[in-house]
């Protein structure tokens, strides 16, 4: 299903307050949630956590599911954003640019509030139940480091229940 209609509700967060997120913090300054709590900055490389030794946005992703909702500042992001294999995902995207890919494999309950964007292509397949605000898909060859041009939206066999607002 792919819909247009606005739709006002907003998650409910309050119980993310009560989740510990201690194990996977590297710069306690930022609020819970933030990704510059957890090591990914706008700009800079990603990598790997250097506490649980994992890519950066697989733990922010563990850190979603579970139950704190993930805040992306305004920001060019150099990778790819691949959310294959997850529910129960809730990200805030206040103009997060990602100069890679934005894939969402086998998942449930993926919701992105805000403008999120990309260089290469939005991709679902095999999920269900995917919310999006906004999504913006662009070409900018300078930007992305490799000259491509954006693939646009892709949505594969198995995508149930999409919702692209804007």
């Amino acid at each position: 299903m792919f819909s247009c209609k606005t739709d006002k509700k907003r998650l409910n967060t309050d119980k993310s307050l009560s989740i510990d997120d201690s194990a996977y913090v590297i710069d306690s300054t930022y609020s819970k949630g933030d990704v510059r709590r957890y090591g990914v900055i706008p700009g800079k490389g990603i990598g790997q956590h250097p506490k649980i030794l994992k890519d950066k946005l697989d733990v922010l992703l563990d850190i979603a599911e579970s139950g704190i909702t993930i805040t992306f500042p305004e920001g060019v992001y150099n990778r790819t954003f691949n959310i294959i294999n997850r529910s129960n995902i809730h990200i805030i995207a206040n103009n997060a640019l990602f100069t890679g890919s934005i894939i969402i494999n086998n998942s449930n309950s993926i919701i992105a509030e805000g403008t999120i964007q990309t260089l290469l292509q939005f991709v679902t397949n095999e999920s269900e139940n995917l919310i999006f605000e906004n999504i913006i898909i662009k070409t900018d060859t300078a930007l992305s480091g490799n000259g491509k041009r954006s693939y646009g939206c892709s949505i594969h066999g198995g995508t149930k229940n999409l919702k692209i607002k804007n």
